[in-house]
């Protein structure tokens, strides 16, 4: 592979954008504890569940409107108004974080300015 395809690659594969980040220092014992790689954000978990269940329903939603286009307007309208709750949570706790963020995402990690 040439260089120009190895750097065009590492570009695709990167990903810019603005995220709400806490970052807190870890001490070394915590740092070497596998414990460290447990997720403690239940808020963040939730969200995660809640986009993970519309991406599992989109396949159903799409039966349903082959069958009945009313009920399937109504259920994409109960789906606006979960999503618009998910924004507000959202919003909620970009506020206990502070300012979003720009970070870079690549397959070698996340790379962000952070000042202590």
């Amino acid at each position: 592979m040439s260089t120009l395809d190895e750097e065009d690659r590492r570009e695709y594969y990167r990903i810019e954008d603005t995220i709400a980040l806490e970052i807190r220092p870890l001490s070394a014992p915590a740092a070497a504890s596998r414990e460290v790689l447990l997720d403690e954000s239940p808020l963040f978990n939730l969200l995660s569940e809640l986009h993970l269940s519309e991406f599992e329903s989109q396949h159903l939603l799409r039966q349903v409107s082959e069958r009945d286009r009313t009920l399937a307007a109504y259920l994409k309208v109960m789906n606006k108004r979960i999503d618009l709750l998910g924004q507000v949570v959202a919003q909620t706790v970009l506020g206990k974080f502070g300012e979003p963020q720009r970070v870079i995402i690549s397959e070698g990690g996340i790379e962000f300015s952070h000042h202590l």
